[in-house]
Protein backbone atom coordinates (compact mmCIF):
# COMPACT_ATOMS: atom_id res chain seq x y z
CA UNK A 1 0.00 0.00 0.00
CA UNK A 2 1.37 3.41 -0.90
CA UNK A 3 -0.13 6.40 0.91
CA UNK A 4 0.06 9.74 -0.89
CA UNK A 5 -0.36 12.67 1.47
CA UNK A 6 -0.39 15.87 -0.58
CA UNK A 7 -1.13 17.92 2.53
CA UNK A 8 0.38 15.92 5.41
CA UNK A 9 -0.49 18.44 8.13
CA UNK A 10 -4.17 18.23 7.21
CA UNK A 11 -4.22 14.52 6.32
CA UNK A 12 -2.18 13.06 9.20
CA UNK A 13 -5.18 13.11 11.59
CA UNK A 14 -7.28 11.42 8.90
CA UNK A 15 -4.66 8.68 8.49
CA UNK A 16 -4.47 8.02 12.24
CA UNK A 17 -8.26 7.87 12.49
CA UNK A 18 -8.68 5.77 9.35
CA UNK A 19 -6.23 3.21 10.70
CA UNK A 20 -8.10 3.11 14.01
CA UNK A 21 -5.44 4.82 16.11
CA UNK A 22 -6.52 8.34 17.08
CA UNK A 23 -4.14 8.07 20.06
CA UNK A 24 -1.26 8.49 17.62
CA UNK A 25 -2.28 12.14 17.37
CA UNK A 26 -1.40 12.60 21.07
CA UNK A 27 1.88 10.67 20.82
CA UNK A 28 4.80 13.09 21.38
CA UNK A 29 6.72 11.40 18.52
CA UNK A 30 4.06 12.46 16.03
CA UNK A 31 2.77 15.73 17.49
CA UNK A 32 3.85 17.76 14.44
CA UNK A 33 5.36 17.05 11.03
CA UNK A 34 8.92 17.76 12.15
CA UNK A 35 8.82 15.21 14.99
CA UNK A 36 6.80 12.79 12.89
CA UNK A 37 9.49 12.84 10.19
CA UNK A 38 12.19 12.29 12.83
CA UNK A 39 10.26 9.26 14.07
CA UNK A 40 9.02 7.92 10.75
CA UNK A 41 10.86 4.60 11.17
CA UNK A 42 8.76 3.87 14.27
CA UNK A 43 5.62 4.99 12.44
CA UNK A 44 6.37 2.66 9.53
CA UNK A 45 6.49 -0.25 11.98
CA UNK A 46 3.19 0.86 13.49
CA UNK A 47 1.63 1.10 10.01
CA UNK A 48 2.94 -2.37 9.17
CA UNK A 49 1.40 -3.77 12.36
CA UNK A 50 -1.99 -2.27 11.44
CA UNK A 51 -1.79 -3.50 7.85
CA UNK A 52 -0.75 -6.99 8.92
CA UNK A 53 -3.74 -7.27 11.25
CA UNK A 54 -6.36 -6.41 8.60
CA UNK A 55 -7.44 -7.50 5.18
CA UNK A 56 -6.35 -5.16 2.39
CA UNK A 57 -9.96 -4.49 1.38
CA UNK A 58 -10.77 -3.31 4.91
CA UNK A 59 -7.79 -0.94 5.01
CA UNK A 60 -8.80 0.43 1.60
CA UNK A 61 -12.39 0.96 2.74
CA UNK A 62 -11.19 2.86 5.82
CA UNK A 63 -8.86 5.04 3.74
CA UNK A 64 -11.67 5.66 1.23
CA UNK A 65 -14.02 6.65 4.05
CA UNK A 66 -11.54 9.35 5.08
CA UNK A 67 -10.99 10.37 1.43
CA UNK A 68 -7.27 9.62 1.56
CA UNK A 69 -5.18 9.05 -1.55
CA UNK A 70 -3.40 5.71 -1.76
CA UNK A 71 -2.46 3.01 -4.23
CA UNK A 72 -2.25 -0.73 -3.91
CA UNK A 73 1.10 -2.03 -5.07
CA UNK A 74 0.47 -5.23 -6.94
CA UNK A 75 2.60 -8.33 -6.73
CA UNK A 76 3.83 -10.07 -9.86
CA UNK A 77 0.95 -12.55 -9.84
CA UNK A 78 -1.56 -9.68 -9.84
CA UNK A 79 0.27 -7.58 -12.43
CA UNK A 80 -0.24 -10.15 -15.18
CA UNK A 81 -3.99 -9.94 -14.55
CA UNK A 82 -4.15 -6.14 -14.52
CA UNK A 83 -6.93 -5.14 -16.94
CA UNK A 84 -5.29 -1.79 -17.76
CA UNK A 85 -1.98 -3.43 -18.71
CA UNK A 86 -3.75 -6.11 -20.77
CA UNK A 87 -5.96 -3.55 -22.55
CA UNK A 88 -2.88 -1.52 -23.49
CA UNK A 89 -1.01 -4.67 -24.58
CA UNK A 90 1.76 -4.22 -22.03
CA UNK A 91 0.94 -7.73 -20.81
CA UNK A 92 0.08 -10.20 -23.59
CA UNK A 93 -1.17 -13.75 -23.71
CA UNK A 94 1.22 -16.45 -24.90
CA UNK A 95 0.51 -19.58 -26.91
CA UNK A 96 2.18 -21.76 -24.29
CA UNK A 97 0.54 -24.85 -22.84
CA UNK A 98 2.41 -24.17 -19.59
CA UNK A 99 -0.09 -22.60 -17.15
CA UNK A 100 2.80 -20.72 -15.51
CA UNK A 101 3.58 -18.99 -18.82
CA UNK A 102 0.10 -17.96 -19.96
CA UNK A 103 0.98 -14.22 -19.91
CA UNK A 104 4.18 -12.24 -20.41
CA UNK A 105 5.42 -8.69 -20.90
CA UNK A 106 5.09 -7.54 -24.49
CA UNK A 107 8.10 -6.55 -26.51
CA UNK A 108 8.29 -2.76 -26.27
CA UNK A 109 9.72 -2.47 -29.79
CA UNK A 110 7.23 -2.00 -32.59
CA UNK A 111 8.47 -1.99 -36.19
CA UNK A 112 6.34 -0.38 -38.87
CA UNK A 113 4.73 -2.81 -41.31
CA UNK A 114 5.98 -5.85 -39.36
CA UNK A 115 3.35 -7.99 -37.64
CA UNK A 116 4.13 -9.08 -34.13
CA UNK A 117 4.85 -12.76 -33.73
CA UNK A 118 2.86 -14.97 -31.36
CA UNK A 119 4.75 -15.72 -28.16
CA UNK A 120 5.50 -19.37 -27.53
CA UNK A 121 7.48 -21.22 -24.93
CA UNK A 122 11.05 -20.06 -24.33
CA UNK A 123 13.80 -22.59 -25.04
CA UNK A 124 14.74 -24.96 -22.27
CA UNK A 125 18.04 -24.29 -20.51
CA UNK A 126 20.78 -25.76 -22.67
CA UNK A 127 18.41 -26.66 -25.50
CA UNK A 128 20.45 -24.87 -28.20
CA UNK A 129 23.94 -25.03 -26.67
CA UNK A 130 25.44 -27.42 -29.23
CA UNK A 131 23.92 -25.65 -32.24
CA UNK A 132 25.00 -22.18 -31.05
CA UNK A 133 28.56 -23.26 -30.32
CA UNK A 134 28.75 -25.13 -33.62
CA UNK A 135 27.46 -22.04 -35.47
CA UNK A 136 30.30 -20.08 -33.84
CA UNK A 137 32.97 -22.46 -35.12
CA UNK A 138 33.48 -24.83 -32.18
CA UNK A 139 34.21 -28.43 -33.11
CA UNK A 140 32.21 -31.30 -31.60
CA UNK A 141 35.26 -32.24 -29.50
CA UNK A 142 35.58 -28.66 -28.17
CA UNK A 143 31.88 -28.57 -27.36
CA UNK A 144 32.11 -31.88 -25.50
CA UNK A 145 35.06 -30.54 -23.51
CA UNK A 146 33.17 -27.36 -22.56
CA UNK A 147 30.23 -29.48 -21.39
CA UNK A 148 32.52 -31.88 -19.46
CA UNK A 149 34.32 -28.93 -17.80
CA UNK A 150 30.89 -27.47 -16.93
CA UNK A 151 31.69 -24.23 -18.73
CA UNK A 152 28.40 -24.62 -20.60
CA UNK A 153 25.29 -26.73 -20.11
CA UNK A 154 23.50 -28.87 -22.65
CA UNK A 155 20.27 -30.68 -21.94
CA UNK A 156 20.81 -33.45 -24.50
Amino acid sequence: LCLVLTNPVKEWPEVANALGHPEWLEDERFIDMRTLMRNRAALRIMFADVFRAQYLKDVCLALDEHQLTYGVVEGLTEVVRDAHLIENEVIVQTQSDDPNFAWTIANPLKISNVATQPIGDPPEMGEHTRALLSDHGYSEAQIEQLITDKVVFSND
